[in-house]
This record gives structure tokens, C-alpha cells and sequence, in this order.
């Protein structure tokens, strides 16, 4: 069993926001979070093809923490937006 086996469990879960800056690569966009809010750290996440909406591709994301003991999620968010 895993603590989000039950519906009100998961409804209470925190899931905290990870504000992130869109920038444009040579073949894609990709969502820079400077500053994790579970590790620090700075992670990237991708953003899709250039002829797409980078957009639409926020919302829930696993953390890419590398950090012992640090697992989870977050909301990635447009900074600023």
C-alpha cells in the first residue's frame, strides 16, 4: 500500500509550485527551474518542438532531484506569469 492508495490522502498531498523560465534551443524549448523547491538544485525540463506551445506542457512534473533521500514532485509554473 502507498500512502496515495487512499483518494483523500492524495487530495491533501502538497505539491509545491517550481516557477521556471522558458528558453529557446537550437531544436526545442525547455523549462529551466533555477532554483528547486524540494532540493535546491537547478533543473530542466522539456518543452517541446519549436513550432509548438511550450505551454502546454507545464503542470505536474517528478523533480529531477538527484539529492539523497529527496523524491517527489512539483507544479512547474511560468516565473513570472
Amino acid at each position: 500500500m502507498t500512502p496515495y492508495d487512499d483518494e483523500e490522502k492524495l487530495e491533501d498531498a502538497f505539491v509545491p509550485a517550481a516557477p521556471a523560465v522558458l528558453q529557446r534551443g537550437r531544436a526545442c524549448w525547455s523549462w529551466v527551474v533555477p532554483r528547486c523547491p524540494l532540493c535546491g538544485k537547478r533543473h530542466s525540463h522539456g518543452g517541446g518542438a519549436l513550432d509548438r506551445d511550450p505551454r502546454r506542457l507545464l503542470g505536474h512534473r517528478v523533480a529531477h532531484c538527484v539529492c539523497p533521500g529527496v523524491v517527489g514532485s512539483y507544479e512547474l509554473v511560468e516565473a513570472g506569469g
